[in-house]
């Protein structure tokens, strides 16, 4: 079972703000490891379900290194419309690839620049 509350929450908003769901637009997805080889693992899988991605280390100031520990990241971006069934097969997939990578999936959102949308109406 996974997770949908993010997704239906943005949903919401789109729908309440007025959002083209058949519009083609950049949608980014983030996930957070614990170690550069469990983040790379996650991008492999990634690329071979032909998904684009890179690798991110979050930079911890120097005085904060004897506490924390540096996350890597990993953003992936697709280039596609707001199909409700398909954002959900896609967060079921990429909370699997997570799990397995030792990572979170910390959810996504799409890009609405140039969009004409009613932002009085977000509840």
């Amino acid at each position: 079972m996974h997770d949908h509350q993010g997704d239906e929450q943005l949903f919401s908003v789109f729908e309440q703000i007025g959002a083209d769901l058949q519009k083609v637009r950049e949608i980014n997805f983030y996930f957070c490891f614990p170690s550069e080889a469990h983040a790379m693992q996650a991008q492999s899988m990634l690329v071979a379900r032909k998904v684009e991605s890179i690798v991110n280390i979050s930079k911890v100031p120097f005085w904060k290194k004897l506490f924390k520990k540096p996350a890597f990241s990993v953003l992936a971006t697709r280039h596609m419309a707001l199909d409700k069934p398909l954002m959900k097969k896609i967060t079921s997939l990429f909370q699997q690839i997570a799990t397995q990578c030792s990572g979170s999936y910390d959810g996504w959102e799409a890009c609405m620049i140039g969009d004409s949308l009613n932002m009085g109406n977000v509840e």
